[in-house]
This record gives C-alpha cells, structure tokens and sequence, in this order.
C-alpha cells in the first residue's frame, strides 16, 4: 500500500474522522494496494462460496513513533508494539516493550526530529509532555495528541484504547480490557459511596493537595470518593517549578502547608497518595515526608490506615495507561473491602 494511503487511513482512525469525509486519495498511477508494504503477510480465511480457503493480504501494524508512556501502555494491553520511542524505560512493565523498539528518538518532552524524519514512522504519538512538539512534528509524519484531561480522565483512557484498538485492528481486545475496568469501576464506586478522600502529591520534601482538575486531581473521579476541597478549572495549576531555595520555591511551599492544613480539618474518610519519589525507585522518601507532617500525622485517615498508595512509575509517568488504571483500581478495591 502506498505510503501516503496509510498515514491517511491512520491519522484518519485516531482523528474520529472515518465517517466525517476523511478517506485517502486514490493510489497514483501504477501504485498497487497490495505493494511491498503488504505482499509480506497473507491471512487464511473460508471462502463464502465453496468452503474452501483463500489468502488475502493482511495489512501490517502501522510503524509506531510513541512518545507517551500512557499510550504505550495502552498499545502493549493491545498487543502491538512501538517502532520508535523516547530514551528512558518508564515503568517496569513497559521496560521490555521499549527495549524492543527499533529506535530511540529524544526524550518525553523533546522528541528527536532529525531521527524521526530520517526512520519514517507511519503515525507519531504524543502526550502532555510533548504536546508542544505537534506542529513541528507533524511535518514529519501524521501526529496527534494523545493526552487524557484530569477533569474527564476515564472517558479519555477509554477513548485512547478505542482508538488505538482501530488503529491495531483490534477492537474487540480493546473492549475486552473496557468491559472489565468499566466492572471496576462500578463496583469500587459502590464502595466508596459516601466517603470522601484527599489526593496528596509529594515532592521535594513537600506535599500538595490536588483538587478535581488539577493535574492529578483524577483521582477523585477514578476513586469515587467525593472531594473535600473545591474544584479548580482544569489546566489552571500547570506552571513552571520555582528554582529550589528561591522566594518563589518558599512561598509554593508555605501556600501548599496551608492548604493542606485546611483541607485535613475537614477529615476526610481517606488518602490517596502520589509519590513522585515513588516514580524513580525511591518507594520510602515520600512516605516518610508526609509522616513528619504534623497535621497530617494527627488525620483520623493517616492513624486509621486508611491510606492508598498509588502505583508512581504508572501515574506519573505513563498517566493514562488503561493496564496502570486496572492495577490501581483493583488495589482500591481491595482497600476499601479491607476497611468495611
């Protein structure tokens, strides 16, 4: 098939766009449907007419450029595989997929153009992290943005693994991961019911809250358990770190204490912990900082035990992974069984 027909059709299935007139153009003159990009691989199927089998060309997984760990969790669920990735390993269970690649290309946040362009990927996959990149890239090959949103996290991560499950030609393994984590979903919600939780970010010796819409503020709607501080709009507290040490640094620490102050009088029912520590390999610094917190050591949830620590390495680097969403609601659930 010729080249240009496949990052059409693609580009087409992720985009939403089959029904909305986005169709390739007719192949150039002398240009087969069945070129080298598909002669390789046949399939056998029954024949309508007498029962016997005919071969018919089975069209190739699309050559993968993936520089968003959420959905490179979501095509390993698939059982695809990416052709080009970032430097890095990510979480341990994407660490054999990206020792697999072909090719390394940059990092999360600053893809390589010179490699991309120079390796032909067939369709590029960005994420939050390298969203900035879509313009520049897609000069290169058909890009998208991938990203989930914090305030409609689970019908983005459901979406995601549509998409990607037409894009595989899977869909039906796609609704085999949905059906199950849809399950999940209902039944963790019925646990949590009526309680309330608090989602807490360590990082830097420090701790925040995070509201509905903030950046890992989908805690809230996975978990089920109602929030104790208010909503922010989504996007609103992406903004550059300060510089350790600095005015500014000191000031987002004394403002975080406060809030998080604020938000423990209220006693919620549970906390829910993300350790960015926890993403790099250091599974106690965090821990440790949240118990030498005063009012957060004296919170009826911290002294019950009603305290769930999230996967970090899932969330915080491959956010938006449907295998990473399964894990953790099965972890709440089991918590939350615990806990009647």
């Amino acid at each position: 098939m010729h080249r240009s027909l496949i990052q059409t059709a693609l580009f087409c299935v992720l985009a939403g766009l089959a029904l909305a007139g986005c169709q390739p153009a007719s192949p150039p003159p002398g240009d087969s449907a069945a070129g080298p990009d598909t002669a390789a691989a046949t399939t056998i199927r029954p024949s309508a007419d007498d029962g016997n089998t005919a071969t018919s060309p089975a069209p190739r997984q699309p050559r993968l450029a993936v520089f968003d760990l959420g959905s490179l969790d979501i095509i390993q669920a698939l059982g695809g595989h990416a052709a080009i990735v970032p430097d890095g390993s990510g979480p341990a269970n994407l660490q054999a997929m990206t020792a697999a690649a072909e090719v390394r290309a940059g990092s999360l946040f600053e893809p390589d153009a010179a490699v991309l362009a120079e390796h032909q990927p067939d369709l590029i996959i960005l994420g939050r992290r390298s969203a900035g990149q879509l313009q520049t890239l897609s000069a290169i090959a058909p890009t998208i943005n991938l990203a989930t949103r914090p305030d409609h996290f689970i019908q983005d991560v459901i979406a995601n693994t549509r998409r990607l499950g037409e894009l595989l030609q899977v869909p039906e393994r796609a609704e085999a991961l949905i059906d199950p984590l849809q399950q999940s979903l209902d039944q963790l919600h019925a646990l949590s019911a009526g309680q309330t939780g608090l989602i807490l970010f360590t990082v830097g010796g420090g701790a925040s809250v995070q509201a509905p819409g903030a950046r890992h503020g989908m805690f809230h709607e996975v978990s089920g358990l109602s929030p104790v501080i208010s909503a922010i709009k989504a996007g609103s507290d992406e903004r550059a770190r300060p510089e350790p040490g600095s005015p500014e640094a000191l000031a987002l620490r004394q403002d975080n204490r406060e809030r998080l102050t604020q938000a423990l009088a209220r006693e919620p029912d549970w906390l829910i912990v993300l350790d960015r520590t926890g993403a790099t390999g250091d599974q106690a610094t965090g821990m440790q900082v949240l118990a030498q917190i005063p009012e957060l050591a004296g919170a009826q949830a911290w002294q019950a035990g009603r305290v769930i620590r999230v996967d970090a390495a899932a969330w915080y680097l491959a956010t938006g992974g449907i295998q990473g969403l399964q894990h953790t609601l099965d972890d709440m659930i089991q918590a939350l069984r615990q806990a009647q």
